[in-house]
């Protein structure tokens, strides 16, 4: 996920909680960076590149998708089965 919606944020501690307030956030954050938002294909909304984000926000959206950033990379965490484990 290199391309992020507004509503992709919500929830997110350390954010505004409001939709208005992440936009004009975001907006902020896409404008001092230089980097051009794109329009959604079939949709009215805008995606923004992750990279405008700062470090711990782009962490929490990949742990939200079940990935991690490694350096350049970004990796999937491995999926929990549910089988419980037996631990003597």
């Amino acid at each position: 996920m290199e391309w992020f919606l507004i509503k992709d944020l919500i929830g997110i501690s350390g954010l505004p909680s409001t939709e208005r307030g992440l936009r004009k956030l975001v907006e902020r954050l896409a404008e001092q960076s230089g980097v051009e938002k794109r329009k959604r294909a079939g949709s009215k909304a805008f995606e923004y590149h992750i990279s405008i984000l700062p470090p711990v926000t782009q962490a929490a959206i990949y742990k939200r998708e079940g990935k991690v950033q490694v350096g350049d990379q970004v990796l999937e965490l491995p999926k929990d089965t549910g089988a419980k484990k037996y631990c003597r």
